[in-house]
């Protein structure tokens, strides 16, 4: 293990030095080491993992990526945002077609009177 070169600070990681890339350069130097499937110590999502899975904490990105990252995020959150309120309306027209169906009080309910009328 004279080849491990712990991190010191966050942000950019020599790959080489570290993690995966460093273990795989290594276990050439020994041929007798059992290799285990990824899910088994590496899994990323905890419904595969066998044994442990990895908590991705992006230390190894800079500054830039992790602004990139957030960016990305706060788009998917829009898109998430407006799918919902669409869905949310469907589902209350849906509710006030019920409750009038139910009370008697329309023969059509508000999706089928707004389709008859286009």
């Amino acid at each position: 293990m004279v080849e491990v070169r712990p991190r010191e600070s966050y942000g950019p990681v020599d790959r080489d030095g570290t993690g995966p890339l460093l273990l795989e350069r290594l276990r050439h130097d020994f041929p007798d080491v059992t290799l285990f499937e990824p899910n088994v110590f590496y899994a990323t999502e905890r419904e595969r993992a066998e044994y442990a899975f990895h908590l991705s904490a992006r230390s190894w990105k800079d500054a830039a990526s992790l602004r990139d990252d957030v960016a990305r995020a706060e788009r998917d959150r829009t898109i998430a945002r407006d799918e919902l309120a669409q869905l949310q309306g469907k589902y209350d027209l849906a509710l006030q077609e019920i409750e009038e169906l139910r009370a008697g009080r329309s023969g059509l309910g508000p999706r089928l009177r707004r389709a008859l009328r286009r």
